[in-house]
C-alpha cells in the first residue's frame, strides 16, 4: 500500500498543519506497513510533476489550493484545487470531494446547503467591499467569508452596534480582501463535532465536546480565536451530546461529507444549537488540534502516540475502506 502526502507552504493555516504534523502523519502511516511519500509543493507545475513521478493507491493532501499565503486562505475562485486535479487524474484521494470542499470553505454556501436542507443555521448577511451594510437591531458576528483556523475572528467579531459592525466590516474587507459575513450572534454555550469515517456504506463516529475558556482568556466573550486555542479547555458535552452528533450528522449528510471533518454550533438566546461552520480539512497537530483533544477525550485509555495513531488510522481506514468496496462493487451499490 502506497500512500502519497502533499505538502504546501499553506498546509498550516489552509488544512491539517505544518510540516511536522506531515511528518507526525507519516511515521503513524509507516509504522502500519504503509509505504509513504511526501510530496511538498509550491506551484502547480510541480503538483502536476510530483504526481505523474510518484504512483500511489491513495493520496492525502493537507491543502486546497497551491499558495505562498501563509496567513490566510483568501480563496481565488478561478484557481484549481488539488483534489480537482486528483479527481481530473482519477487519483483515489482521503477525504472530502472537490466539490464539498468548496462549499465548507465558503461560509455563505455552506449556510445556503445547510438551510436548504433544514439544518439549523444562524441568520446571515453577506457584505462585499463598497455594498450597504444590513441594518441591526441586536448583536452579529462579523468573520471573514474563506477562512479556517479562526482566521479573522477575536472579541472585536461581536459587533453590538452598527457603527461596531460597519468597523468589523471595513476592517474583513481591507485585512483579507474579501466578502464579510454578517451573522446572527449565539451566545450559548459553543461545541465542536469531529466526524470520523464517512463513506458511502460505513456509519460515521461522532465524538461531541464542549468548548470551554478561562474567563482570563477574554474580556467578555469567549470566542475563539487562533492565539488562545493553546489555552482552550475541551470537555465531553454531556447532556448536550446526542443534540450536537445529530445536528452534526444532519449536516455531514447534507454536504456529502467523508473521512473527516469538524463541525462547530453554538446555542443560540433560546438554548437551540445552530451549525456556525464546518471544516473540510481538520487541523490534525495534537498541540492545537480539537479533532486529536476531542478523540482523546472520548478514547481516555489511550495517550500519545496510541491516540494519534488512532485517530490517522480511522481516516485513513475510512478512505481506504471507500476505495475496496468501489472497485469490488457495481458502480450503482457504491453509489
Amino acid at each position: 500500500m502506497n500512500i502519497l502526502l502533499i505538502n504546501g507552504q499553506a498546509s498550516e493555516v489552509q488544512g491539517w498543519g505544518d510540516a511536522t504534523t506531515t511528518e507526525r502523519i507519516r511515521k503513524s502511516l509507516e509504522a502500519t506497513g504503509r509505504t509513504v511519500k511526501v510530496l511538498d509543493v509550491s506551484t502547480m507545475n510541480e503538483l502536476q510533476r510530483g504526481l505523474d513521478e510518484h504512483s500511489s493507491d491513495l493520496v492525502w493532501s493537507s491543502i486546497y489550493q497551491i499558495s505562498c499565503n501563509t496567513q490566510y486562505i483568501g480563496l481565488k475562485l478561478d484557481v484549481p484545487w488539488v483534489q480537482d486535479v486528483l479527481e481530473q487524474r482519477c487519483r483515489p484521494y482521503v477525504g472530502s470531494t472537490a466539490p464539498a470542499l468548496k462549499v465548507m470553505l465558503d461560509k455563505a454556501e455552506t449556510r445556503r446547503t445547510l438551510a436548504n436542507a433544514g439544518v439549523a443555521v444562524p441568520m446571515q448577511f453577506k457584505v462585499e467591499p463598497g455594498e450597504e451594510l444590513p441594518q441591526v437591531s441586536s448583536a452579529v458576528f462579523v468573520k471573514p467569508r474563506y477562512e479556517s483556523q479562526s482566521a479573522g475572528i477575536s472579541e472585536e467579531s461581536i459587533a453590538e452596534s452598527q457603527h461596531a459592525m460597519g468597523e468589523r466590516v471595513r476592517y474583513i474587507h481591507k485585512n483579507f480582501q474579501q466578502c464579510a459575513l454578517v451573522e446572527e450572534f449565539l451566545p450559548g454555550a459553543e461545541l465542536t463535532v469531529s466526524m470520523l469515517g464517512k463513506n458511502f456504506s460505513r456509519a460515521a463516529r461522532y465524538e461531541a465536546a464542549i468548548n470551554l475558556l478561562d474567563p482570563t482568556e477574554y474580556e467578555k466573550h469567549p470566542v475563539i480565536m487562533t492565539d488562545i486555542k493553546t489555552g482552550l479547555k475541551l470537555e465531553l458535552a454531556g447532556t448536550l451530546a446526542a443534540r450536537a452528533e445529530a445536528l452534526a450528522e444532519e449536516a455531514v449528510e447534507a454536504l456529502g461529507c467523508r473521512d473527516h471533518v469538524r463541525v462547530d454550533m453554538r446555542e443560540d438566546r433560546h438554548g437551540a444549537l445552530k451549525v456556525m461552520e464546518v471544516n473540510g480539512i481538520p487541523s490534525l497537530n495534537p498541540g492545537v488540534s480539537r479533532s486529536y483533544s476531542i478523540h482523546h477525550l472520548h478514547n481516555p485509555t489511550l495517550r500519545e502516540p496510541e491516540c494519534f495513531d488512532s485517530l490517522i488510522g480511522a481516516i485513513i481506514d475510512s478512505a481506504l475502506y471507500r476505495g475496496v468496496l468501489q472497485e469490488a462493487a457495481p458502480l450503482s451499490a457504491a453509489m
